[in-house]
């Protein structure tokens, strides 16, 4: 195992590992990403399903998607991810803008609280 890396040129990424390994034989890698929107959030979205939205983000209407809000007034459903640095931030900002009324609102079913642990951190806000 090694110390992860950013990922790169997609398309060369496996050629890259294959490359950088000391045998030939299996590859494993693992990755650390979101599956998933939480369920208020999916409704108010007017798209069909997670794969309908993983098309969308990015592009068009969500061009901006990606882009985490640097002030309040810049938080919308289609730029959901506040705030870009602590200080001055409030969640409420995130839970007005998106029209919910609690974090609890924001998580996805893998993230709220269980037997063993309580409630993870939302998606969208730090």
């Amino acid at each position: 195992m090694s110390a992860p890396l950013s990922v790169g040129e997609t398309k060369e990424l496996i050629p890259r590992l294959r490359n950088r390994a000391e045998t030939d034989g299996a590859l494993v890698m693992g990755f650390d990403f979101p599956i998933g929107l939480p369920v208020a959030y999916g409704k108010v979205l007017g798209l069909a399903n997670f794969r309908s939205a993983l098309g969308a983000f990015g592009a068009g209407r969500f061009e901006r998607w990606f882009d985490v809000a640097k002030h309040r007034n810049d938080i919308a459903i289609d730029r959901p991810f506040y705030p870009m640095r602590p200080g001055g931030t409030q969640r409420r900002h995130l839970f007005d803008a998106l029209g919910v009324g609690s974090g609890s609102e924001l998580l996805r079913r893998c993230e709220r609280t269980t037997a063993d642990r309580g409630d993870a951190c939302m998606l969208f806000g730090r």
